[in-house]
Formats: C-alpha cells, sequence, structure tokens
C-alpha cells in the first residue's frame, strides 16, 4: 500500500517502479500465506488471497 501511494505521486516513469515494488510485497504476503497453510496454522487465508489477486491484477495494469 505504501508503495502504491507513493508511486501514485511521482512523474514520469517513477511510478512503476514503485507499483513493480508493491507487486514483490504482494508476492511475499503470498508467500507468508502459503507458510502458514503448510504449517498447518489456523488462519483463514481465502479472503486475503481474493484481495491479493485483486490487488496484482490491478498493480499488472498499472504497470503495462
Amino acid at each position: 500500500t505504501l508503495n502504491i501511494g507513493e508511486g501514485s505521486r511521482r512523474g514520469g516513469k517513477d511510478p512503476k517502479r514503485f507499483y513493480r515494488m508493491a507487486q514483490g510485497s504482494a508476492g511475499e504476503i503470498r508467500a507468508a500465506l502459503d507458510t502458514a497453510d503448510a504449517w498447518g496454522w489456523k488462519v483463514e487465508t481465502a479472503e486475503a488471497r481474493k484481495l491479493l489477486d485483486r490487488e496484482l491484477a490491478l498493480l499488472y495494469g498499472l504497470c503495462r
């Protein structure tokens, strides 16, 4: 979220750099959810995964 906010206030090609960092952060969150599932933690990850998929789709569009 912080990288998206910062990127939205930049000009030129600079915003894409921050949007790509946000994509990386979302990937890290997905990996953390995968780890929680693999370790059998009692965490509801389905809703978080839906939100991540939506965020990644939006970021993909911004980076094109």
